[in-house]
């Protein structure tokens, strides 16, 4: 859904497949509307194992990348999964992504 303020955390599950080593590094950013005509974001780092882990992402009250307004998550725009581009073949999986 476009407005996220009922909620306060993304939540989602992910684990590594396939990779070189047993960690893997990736970062989710989330952009409001505003943000995207402004180029301003919540990103925050992860790091996953060959274990299915959950991660979670505080939302609520976040200060945009480099403004001094907070994330409008009644307007929200796109969820973006960054993955470092790696020296060998990686796979990794992505579930129950959620609003809580």
């Amino acid at each position: 859904p476009e407005d996220w303020s009922g909620y306060s955390v993304v939540k989602f599950d992910a684990r590594i497949v396939e990779a070189a080593g047993d960690t893997v590094k990736f970062s989710m950013r989330l952009d409001d509307y505003e943000g995207v005509k402004e180029d301003r974001w919540v990103m925050q780092p992860f790091k996953a194992t060959r274990q299915w882990r959950t991660f979670s992402m505080e939302i609520a009250d976040r200060q945009l990348w480099n403004s001094d307004r907070n994330l409008v998550t009644r307007e929200m725009d796109r969820l973006i999964l960054y993955l470092p581009k790696p020296a060998e073949p990686l796979t990794m999986e992505f579930d129950n992504l959620r609003l809580e």
